[in-house]
C-alpha cells in the first residue's frame, strides 16, 4: 500500500493530461485529485484551485525529476506546492 504525496497542482486539465502521460510512460503511479474544470470535464479549461497530482512517496524524487524536466521544456503553466 502506498503513501501518497502531492507532488504539484497544474492549472489546467491539458498540462496535467501530458504530464501524467509521462509518469504513466515511467510506470509511475499517479491519483488526482480535483480535477474538475470550471467548464466541467472539457480538456482544456481552468480548474477550480487546481489539478492536484499525487505519487507513492517512495517515487516522488524521480517524479519530481520528470516533473522538472516537464516545466523546464514546455514553459506550462503550474503551480508549484
Amino acid at each position: 500500500m502506498f503513501t501518497w504525496k502531492v507532488l504539484h497542482v497544474f492549472s489546467n486539465s491539458a498540462d496535467a493530461a501530458i504530464f501524467l502521460a509521462q509518469l504513466d510512460a515511467n510506470d509511475i503511479p499517479h491519483v488526482e485529485q480535483d480535477y474538475t474544470s470550471i467548464f466541467g470535464q472539457s480538456f482544456y479549461s481552468p480548474s477550480f484551485g487546481g489539478i492536484k497530482v499525487l505519487v507513492p512517496e517512495d517515487k516522488y524524487d524521480d517524479a519530481k525529476r520528470i516533473l522538472d524536466e516537464y516545466v523546464n521544456g514546455h514553459g506550462d503553466s503550474t503551480t508549484d506546492i
